[in-house]
């Protein structure tokens, strides 16, 4: 299984705290802003995370938004 994850949220102070802790119980961390910026991230990767960690409430694109667009790409759309 994969120790790659996405975090995905527009509030820097919550993104680096959790990204410090997944860090440090040996996760690979990737981080977007918003839901665009993670889209890009996701389509661009060859090794795709394990599982994505979600904020809902974000601007350009929330988390209802990318979840929707997720779903309608054959590639990404499994990871939980």
């Amino acid at each position: 299984m994969s120790k790659k994850v996405l975090l995905i949220d527009d509030n820097d102070g919550i993104r680096e705290t959790l990204e410090a802790f997944l860090e440090m119980e040996g996760y690979l961390v990737i981080t977007a802003k918003d839901g665009e910026e993670a889209l890009e991230k996701l389509c661009s990767l060859t090794e795709l995370p394990a599982v994505v960690f979600l904020d809902l409430w974000m601007p350009r694109l929330d988390g209802f938004g990318f979840r929707s667009r997720q779903l309608a790409l054959p590639r990404i759309a499994d990871i939980p």
